[in-house]
Parts: C-alpha cells; structure tokens; sequence
C-alpha cells in the first residue's frame, strides 16, 4: 500500500513537473524571439545612421553639379545649322 502510494506522489509530481517545464520552454522561446527582434530593429537603426553618415559624406564631398542652361552657345549652334539647310 505504501509504495502504490509513493508511486501515485511520484507520479503526480512528475506531472507537475513536466507542465513547469513545459512552460518554461514556450518562455524561453518567446524571450529568444523578442530578443532577436530587438537585435534587427538594432542592426537596422544602425545600417541607418551608417547610411545617412556616408550619404551627407558624399554630399560634402561631392556637391550637386551647377544647374545646366536650358539655352545656350550649343543650342543656337543647332538651330543655324538647321536653318541654313
């Protein structure tokens, strides 16, 4: 009777047991998923700085060329050699 009895215990607690453990195992993976998030949301906002940083380099660098006539020596050029054919 009583080892029917420490078996039942036994049992018992093995179930508890398993439950916790179960438990524990969906939070784990649930902090490994936040955590990998939170690691691309950091990588991103650096890849961003990183970006802008060189993007206003290139800027100082290389400043936009000066605007283009839309008129000049090159389009009266056409326009004579047309009108003398």
């Amino acid at each position: 009777m009583a080892a029917t009895t420490a078996a039942a215990i036994t049992y018992r607690f093995a179930k508890i047991q398993a439950g916790i453990a179960a438990s524990q195992r969906d939070i784990a993976r649930s902090q490994r998923d936040i955590a990998y998030d939170k690691f691309k949301g950091d990588l991103f906002a650096r890849r961003y700085e990183i970006y802008s940083t060189a993007e206003e380099l290139i800027d100082f660098i290389l400043p936009s060329p000066p605007e283009r006539p839309t008129g000049g020596a090159d389009s009266a050029a056409r326009k004579t050699t047309k009108s003398s054919k």
